[in-house]
């Protein structure tokens, strides 16, 4: 899996004008791990679901996105693989919507 979410950093690196942090946020430099697991909105997104304890433990010991989400759709039941990607969809839905 390549990095081709058209986060800031990627956007910049094709030439495209833009600020590198987060505008949830604005500390972090915005990129996919960031947007979807430690972006202080993320993270609350997270708290709140069923996952939480699970995708906890990920997060802290994961080194990667690709790694992350190939270990879920490896090991957790169809059932919470679905809920994990509807939240990311949900995210990144909600976040083009505040563009």
């Amino acid at each position: 899996m390549r990095d081709i979410l058209p986060m800031r950093p990627n956007l910049q690196k094709k030439g495209i004008c833009c600020p590198s942090t987060c505008f949830r946020c604005n500390i972090d430099i915005k990129n996919t791990w960031h947007t979807f697991f430690s972006c202080p909105s993320a993270k609350l997104c997270w708290q709140g679901s069923n996952l939480h304890s699970c995708i906890l433990n990920l997060i802290n010991s994961s080194d990667g996105v690709f790694n992350l989400i190939s270990h879920i759709l490896q090991y957790w039941t169809p059932q919470a693989a679905a809920e994990f990607s509807m939240i990311l969809w949900s995210m990144w839905h909600s976040q083009n919507a505040l563009h």
